[in-house]
């Protein structure tokens, strides 16, 4: 009997992932470390779904949903515990990056949906730190600049709440600082991606109010 699509192991990688974000943010109080590892587990896991995907022939387009959205959530507990710890200096940070992701998630899906094509492909038009970032799947100083910002800028703005991991990583301010620019790269990228849909949208409206 084929198994059914949501018990597809990416997508089963993909609840996990999303298991782990929470299960950070519950523990992220009383246990950093345990919050870090849970975080950074999840954030690993997410290299091996695609390659599940592709190697078990188990590719759908519930899984890439379910990628994203795990994606998504992950990054939002975790901004959402630098905030619970420093709202001060990171409850700005947290709410623009937070709303900035969910935004561009709405809009790369509607985008690919409309054009038929995955949100990541057709991007020739795109300005050059755009098309840097997404050049060879990420593979790139550039995109894998971006990537480590994306995915731990808001753990360093957590992590730094705690003087317990200045101690245990090496060079972790300029680390932090790093992520920070990073993610700033990467706001870049999503605001133009975002900007490009809602072009889309009034294009569309002036054409049709030209009909």
């Amino acid at each position: 009997m084929a198994t059914p699509i949501p018990l597809f192991v990416p997508n089963l990688l993909c609840y996990l992932r999303i298991i782990l974000g929470f299960s950070g943010l519950y523990v992220s109080h009383s246990m950093p470390i345990l919050a870090v590892f849970f975080w950074v587990a999840s954030a690993i896991l997410d290299a091996f779904d695609g390659y599940f995907a592709r190697k078990l022939d188990q590719c759908s387009s519930l899984g890439i949903v379910l990628d994203i959205v795990a994606d998504n959530i992950l990054r939002t507990v975790v901004w959402l515990a630098a905030a619970i710890q420093e709202p001060a200096s990171y409850s700005l940070a947290a709410s623009v990056f937070i709303s900035l992701e969910w935004t561009t998630m709405v809009c790369t899906q509607l985008h690919a949906v409309e054009s038929k094509s995955h949100w990541k492909q057709s991007r020739g038009n795109d300005p050059i730190f755009v098309r840097s970032m997404f050049a060879n799947n990420f593979f790139s100083v550039y995109g894998g600049f971006c990537i480590f910002g994306l995915f731990t800028a808001n753990i360093f703005a957590y992590a730094t709440h705690y003087p317990v991991f200045a101690n245990l990583i090496p060079y972790f301010h300029h680390l932090k600082y790093a992520a920070y620019c990073g993610r700033c790269c990467t706001a870049l990228a999503e605001l133009w991606l975002c900007k490009s849909y809602v072009s889309l949208l009034i294009d569309r409206d002036l054409k049709a109010m030209s009909d």
